[in-house]
């Protein structure tokens, strides 16, 4: 390539370049995105408990039968709820366990009561006692 032809390149290149810096400095206009603000919602201080007590224990015709119930200490809706019944002999060692379903398919609403009982025919059986197992609302 000869002189002449380099200059002009140059010449040509750099012209392109200031032209191009001319039109991004003054003629091209920015799109401007506006976010709108998120609103931000306190997510509910939602809180499930469950306690079980026990009413009564006591000796019914060859069997111990216990009687309570649980009462949701959450501040929300409980649509299931079991516990376990425990019976334990006089030196308070568990004898037998059960599962009892308190609340199926219904609504237990904060601070409502709802009772159960269970028995058991193991003679060793002299204390009862029960724990709450699984809840959800």
């Amino acid at each position: 390539m000869s002189n002449r032809a380099m200059n002009i390149a140059i010449i040509l290149s750099l012209a392109l370049l200031v032209g191009y810096v001319v039109y991004e400095r003054f003629f091209r206009t920015e799109a401007v995105v506006i976010v709108a603000p998120i609103e931000e919602t306190a997510a509910p201080n939602t809180r499930t408990a469950v306690r079980a007590k026990v009413s009564s224990c006591e000796q019914v015709h060859g069997r111990v039968q216990l009687r309570g119930y649980v009462e949701n200490i959450g501040n929300t809706d409980l649509s299931f709820v079991t516990v376990t019944a425990i019976w334990k002999n006089t030196n308070g060692q568990v004898v037998e366990t059960a599962t009892v379903y308190v609340v199926k398919d219904v609504i237990l609403q904060p601070g409502e009561r709802r009772e159960f009982e269970a028995s058991t025919e193991n003679r060793r059986a002299a204390r009862c006692n029960a724990e709450p197992l699984d809840w959800w609302t």
